[in-house]
């Protein structure tokens, strides 16, 4: 059963979201005269999603909020994800104070009576009875930021705080850089965060962003069964496509427009005219800017033609332009490719996200919700998918979008391993296609076949040491 932390609290706070959050600023006709004289001057562009904090009385926490527009503005709109996160953790936290019937300012000289201390003992308990030790983390990570930036940004007279919230504590660390280079910073800690224990990679993963499972052979041959099946669904069958041919990330995959697939069948169809047609054609992202990124990083994809076809084939397809003509670009080839049934994005772009800013919005009537998409339309439809295939064989494992990725990495190194590449050539060729930053994680991918069949050795010749040979 799943923890529930609002249970073990006498408090009704929560949050509630603003659709178009803007700032504004009153003007006077005379700054002398009474409030009738005023203008409010609203900001055109605007924060989807914005977090407020309601206490159980039902009034704002006046302080908290403040720190969250103050929070938004070293933001852009596109992350708002991170702001709701600290808006998550300071609703733990107010929740706490509610019901501890304490003040967030009860900072006593004793450390272990202020009220952030009590907070994650509170927190170190729940750990025990079930409680995610991410998600403490991320609370008291919350609490911390909070403390820290209500003064730094003058939110409130310091000497308000009778005591330190918390200590800090310096320390240096090494480190390797990612050009290979070790090197050596200065870190703060507060000492009433919560350290995540590092995960344990099993032997069959590979740490890339998250921990991710390369399919195996016979797991690629099945689900190339099932994604080139005239029932599969086409979108997803051809999302899947492009991760395991190209190792895009699913950010990545879902904000490509119709005007890319165009790009690539003119670049082909050039190609073709030179004699070179089973040449694969390269999207650089650092070229096409609407094209969404892990921190906004150039990534070049190279589409083999059978693909580009595939695709250009659903950009025109009847499916497809119903899907347009109930979205937000409408029936347009600057439009996205992967559109659900109700016309929303996959994956909601940052061009978007901009573009929405420019529209007029009249604040006495309704306007239609605006819902930014993170992939989790193509992760409930993989689910179906993945159950599908584990429900009828027996060399299938349950996967994830993500791990489509690494299949392809180890895909790419035993291909050019088999074709002669070796050494720094392979290393930096395959680190290239993959667009990492960081050569350290390239190199695990060229490790994996290794340590996976030191492994399996290892574990057979242990059984026989055990067992005896049957």
């Amino acid at each position: 059963m799943a923890f529930k932390f609002n249970e073990h609290f006498n408090s009704s706070a929560k949050i509630t979201y603003l659709n178009q959050f803007r700032f504004g600023q009153l003007e006077f006709d005379n700054p002398s005269a009474s409030w009738q004289g005023h203008n409010y001057v609203r900001e055109h562009d605007y924060y989807p999603k914005f977090p407020v904090l309601i206490q159980s009385n039902g009034l704002p926490w006046d302080i908290a909020n403040s720190y969250l527009m103050s929070l938004v503005q070293q933001k852009q709109p596109w992350e708002m994800e991170s702001v709701n996160t600290r808006a998550k953790g300071l609703l733990a936290y107010l929740r706490f104070l509610e019901h501890s019937n304490l003040n967030f300012l009860h900072l006593p000289k004793n450390n272990r009576q202020k009220a952030p201390y009590r907070f994650r003992a509170k927190l170190s308990e729940l750990i025990y009875e079930g409680l995610s030790v991410s998600y403490a983390a991320n609370c008291i990570r919350a609490v911390i930021d909070f403390y820290k930036h209500i003064v730094k940004w003058k939110l409130l007279n310091p000497e308000m705080l009778e005591n330190s919230p918390y200590q800090t504590i310096e320390s240096l660390i090494a480190y390797i850089s990612g050009d290979g280079f070790s090197r050596i910073k200065k870190i703060e800690a507060a000492d009433i965060s919560i350290k995540i224990p590092a995960p344990q990679v099993p032997v069959d993963r590979i740490k890339d962003g998250g921990i991710l499972r390369p399919l195996s052979i016979a797991e690629q041959r099945v689900l190339k069964t099932y994604i080139d099946s005239p029932d599969s669904n086409t979108a997803l069958s051809l999302l899947i496509k492009i991760a395991v041919t190209t190792g895009a990330r699913l950010q990545t995959i879902c904000t490509i427009r119709n005007h890319h697939i165009d790009y690539l069948c003119s670049e082909l169809e050039s190609r073709r005219k030179a004699g070179k047609a089973r040449i694969s054609i390269e999207l650089n992202t650092g070229r096409f800017r609407d094209i969404d990124t892990k921190n906004g990083t150039s990534h070049k994809l190279l589409f083999s033609p059978d693909i580009i076809e595939c695709l250009y084939i659903y950009s025109i397809s009847e499916v497809h332009e119903k899907r347009m003509f109930v979205s937000y670009y409408g029936k347009t080839r600057n439009n996205y490719l992967f559109l659900t049934r109700d016309g929303n994005p996959f994956y909601t772009s940052k061009k978007e996200i901009l573009e929405r800013q420019k529209e007029v919005a009249i604040p006495d009537i309704n306007i239609k919700k605006f819902i930014i998409k993170t992939g989790g339309s193509v992760d409930k439809l993989l689910k179906n998918l993945v159950k599908s295939m584990l429900d009828n064989h027996v060399e299938v494992k349950s996967f994830r979008i993500h791990d489509l990725r690494a299949t392809f990495g180890m895909n790419l190194v035993r291909r050019l391993s088999a074709s002669g590449i070796s050494g720094i050539k392979l290393l930096i060729t395959v680190r290239d296609r993959m667009g990492h930053k960081d050569i350290s994680v390239t190199q695990r991918y060229l490790d994996f076949d290794e340590m996976l069949s030191d492994m399996e050795t290892t574990t057979e010749l242990y059984e026989k040491n055990l067992f005896g040979e049957y």
